[in-house]
């Protein structure tokens, strides 16, 4: 790994090259002091090369993390609210009647069943619309293989 390192003696930078990382020596190639420094992970380079700074400014953030938290407690309450209401209008419902029970079991059953019923329907359909789109497109690939 390419590493770049500086001088203590005439203050220049050149690069050293090493696999290892740790406290290692150095020879400076423009004054031949001994320079030694210590190699870590986050030090390597690929060239040396000054950056040229820019002078726009840095964007500021979107959101806080306040604005976040305030989001996230808005749709806690939201989702609350709507749980509460959903689940006082199907305690009135048992209420109400004597087999409500009976009646919330048999209607989500149902509710399920059709569920099941709609999505292997939309599988078939997904499959039998790729298969033929396969087969057209195989047929078009060998229309085209074969015209040479």
């Amino acid at each position: 790994m390419k590493f770049s390192v500086a001088c203590k003696n005439c203050k220049k930078t050149f690069v050293a090259q090493s696999e290892r990382y740790g406290r290692l020596r150095y020879r400076c190639p423009y004054c031949g002091a001994t320079v030694t420094c210590e190699l870590r992970e986050s030090l390597p380079v690929v060239e040396a090369k000054p950056v040229s700074g820019s002078k726009s400014k840095p964007k500021p953030a979107r959101q806080t993390a306040s604005s976040i938290v305030d989001k996230g407690k808005a749709t806690l309450r939201y989702t609350s609210a709507s749980l509460n209401w959903t689940s006082n209008k199907i305690a009135a419902f048992q209420s109400r009647y004597d087999d409500g029970d009976l009646w919330l079991f048999f209607s989500f059953s149902l509710l399920f069943v059709l569920a099941v019923i709609g999505g292997l329907y939309l599988f078939a359909w997904c499959a039998k619309l790729i298969v033929t789109g396969h087969s057209w497109l195989f047929k078009l690939y060998l229309d085209i293989a074969h015209s040479f």
